[in-house]
């Protein structure tokens, strides 16, 4: 993927982890980490919408939930698929 994970004053890779879903810090640090398309110049976001990297795992598959299952399952509690987790909903063909 080309997305990338990067952080405005701490290190990109105390950021990297909050693609995936880390919620404290620096993830929890509004406009500190921010998701940059490594095919376009890198470029601070300055005041704009920089969250905290939702979603910006550099992967192009996103992990959505079936809602048409024996045991539905929501695209929240989903995403954490794609970062290794391996038990429920993870752990189903």
């Amino acid at each position: 993927g080309t997305n990338k994970c990067v952080g405005r004053t701490v290190s990109d890779e105390l950021c990297a982890n909050c693609g995936s879903g880390q919620s404290y810090w620096p993830c929890n640090l509004k406009k500190e980490c921010w998701c940059w398309d490594s095919t376009l110049p890198f470029r601070d976001p300055g005041d704009g919408d920089t969250g905290a990297c939702a979603g910006c795992t550099g992967e192009t598959e996103v992990c959505v939930g079936n809602q048409n299952s024996l045991i539905p399952a929501g695209d929240e509690e989903c995403s954490a698929c794609s970062s290794g987790q391996n038990y429920w909903p993870c752990d189903t063909e």
